[in-house]
């Protein structure tokens, strides 16, 4: 197992997670979502008998500590994190989500860290200075021309010495819209607001911030 983590730790002291990342090609960023959806309560997909949410849909939770078909949570995984805030309502607040304050870094994905802007222009339609913006007009349907299952970077090719086929991750694909795992999906929004999750438990607040 290449990653670790408490399921809903995030409100005790096994509020830990591992995992692993080969420094070079991103591999810990899905590793890194599901720990810490794991700590958060988010379930794991082991449902064998729904459709949707067992391991060979190949949702997030679909397997841990290993990469997934898709960088989705499956209804299930949704369910249960909806289940999981419902109990803590109107207990004592444990950690706070602090989005308001903006990350100090530089938002890179594999298409920007492997120059992917300029080989893939003829795809994207974007320029050098708009990470985001609008495809043309012949690109608009993303899911008819499978924009995102199109490889353009040869850099990012070799890096994975051509194992992993289709755009990388990052590039757009529509309106505030990115290619992740060949899959054309909404840029999550900022938010503007903190907001405290209770929950029952006699440990001290605990700060977290989400960083775009």
């Amino acid at each position: 197992m290449k990653a670790a983590s408490y399921a809903f730790g995030v409100c005790s002291r096994r509020r830990v997670a591992l995992g692993s990342d080969d420094g070079k090609t991103f591999s810990g960023v899905p590793t890194a979502v599901q720990q810490i959806a794991n700590l958060l309560g988010i379930k794991w997909d082991d449902k064998r008998n729904k459709q949707g949410c067992t391991p060979s849909d190949g949702h997030v939770m679909s397997r841990n500590g290993e990469p997934t078909q898709y960088p989705t949570f499956s209804e299930c995984s949704k369910e249960s994190w909806d289940e999981r805030t419902q109990m803590s309502l109107g207990l004592r607040p444990c950690y706070k989500l602090n989005v308001s304050l903006m990350s100090t870094s530089e938002r890179r994905t594999p298409y920007t860290f492997f120059n992917c802007t300029e080989p893939c222009k003829n795809i994207t339609g974007e320029s050098q200075n708009n990470v985001l913006n609008t495809p043309p007009k012949s690109n608009e349907d993303s899911e008819t021309r499978e924009i995102c299952k199109l490889n353009c970077c040869p850099d990012y090719d070799e890096k994975f010495n051509e194992r992993r086929k289709g755009a990388p991750d990052g590039m757009p694909c529509g309106l505030f819209k990115v290619c992740l795992q060949q899959v054309c999906v909404s840029v999550p929004r900022q938010w503007n607001e903190v907001s405290k999750v209770p929950m029952n438990t006699d440990v001290n607040y605990k700060k977290i911030t989400i960083k775009p």
